[in-house]
């Protein structure tokens, strides 16, 4: 029998589309948590074209007292689907995983649990991962390093302190969570709006893998959605003013030129520009990443740019 939604501790958000290579050990690396509290595994699985779903309906029916999948009849897109699972999870926290990362510490919800519970004040809680790539000669590393063991909301207007499947929050906190509409960055919308409601504890131990894949989602996002992302910035501005929207304009378009391989010298100048004006609203507080970034030393020492127009 299906756990009653009450008695659920934890809810563990996962989306997925086209990771038949992957989706197994996902799953597993949920269903080996030792836990003393009931669990349920939610699984967004977005029509994929590959076994994907299969594979998801098999665990499903192994385990129908843990997982619960939600197949979609047509392609939602990313934060379609991701807010569906969101909102489908009925635990007291949520824990993401996305469908081609995994876990690899069975005491990692038990750990999180443990903490936000002797803590009220805090809203969620994350730890550091692994980056594994595929089909990349690139070495295992550490996702982030150094990051502040206490994170507040303006820790989250440039690069995002913890990856993803790290993260762990209350699920009490989630009431009113509407993101703007084209957005792509579901997770950074949801770190900065749970930010907003309390600090983010952060474990510095490796308790999972982010593995950076061509079939991950963040790899197949296109540049002109990803530019809908400014609204981010805005909507999280307009829920707590104290955010520092001009330093996470600033760097969205810093991120926005190194996102394609190659780009034309149009591209880069608009953006480039864009960049250094919201670092210099910004002054003097942003005025030290510009500088100490360098941007138009590094482009042109790339070589990303490939045409005039």
């Amino acid at each position: 029998m299906t756990q009653e939604t009450s008695d659920i501790t934890v809810s563990v958000c996962m989306i997925t589309y086209n990771h038949e290579k992957f989706i197994r050990q996902a799953i597993e690396g949920v269903l080996m948590q030792q836990t003393d509290f009931p669990i349920e595994l939610v699984i967004g699985e977005d029509c994929s074209t590959d076994s994907t779903r299969a594979l998801c309906v098999e665990y499903a029916d192994k385990h129908p007292e843990i997982i619960r999948l939600l197949p979609s009849d047509n392609n939602l897109g990313i934060m379609p689907n991701f807010i569906k699972t969101l909102q489908a999870c009925t635990g007291k926290y949520i824990a993401l995983c996305e469908g081609d990362d995994y876990w690899t510490d069975p005491l990692k919800l038990k750990k999180q649990v443990e903490f936000l519970e002797k803590n009220d004040a805090y809203a969620g809680i994350a730890n550091q991962v692994y980056v594994q790539y595929d089909n990349i000669l690139i070495n295992t590393h550490l996702y982030r390093i150094n990051t502040k063991d206490k994170l507040a909301l303006n820790d989250f207007v440039g690069s995002l302190p913890f990856h993803t499947s790290s993260f762990l929050f209350r699920k009490v906190l989630l009431n009113g969570f509407l993101p703007p509409e084209g957005i792509t960055s579901g997770d950074r919308s949801l770190f900065t709006y749970i930010a907003g409601k309390g600090n983010i504890k952060f474990l510095d131990q490796p308790m999972g893998v982010y593995r950076r894949n061509t079939s991950s989602i963040s790899h197949n996002l296109m540049l002109s959605s990803f530019i809908n992302d400014i609204k981010i910035g805005y909507w999280i501005k307009s829920l707590y003013p104290n955010f520092e929207v001009k330093r996470f304009l600033s760097f969205l378009f810093y991120t926005r030129i190194w996102y394609p391989k190659e780009y034309s010298f149009l591209f880069f100048i608009s953006n480039f520009s864009k960049h250094v004006f919201y670092s210099l609203l910004d002054s003097p507080f942003n005025i030290r990443y510009l500088i100490q970034e360098n941007l138009l030393f590094k482009v042109l020492k790339s070589k990303k740019i490939k045409s005039f127009y």
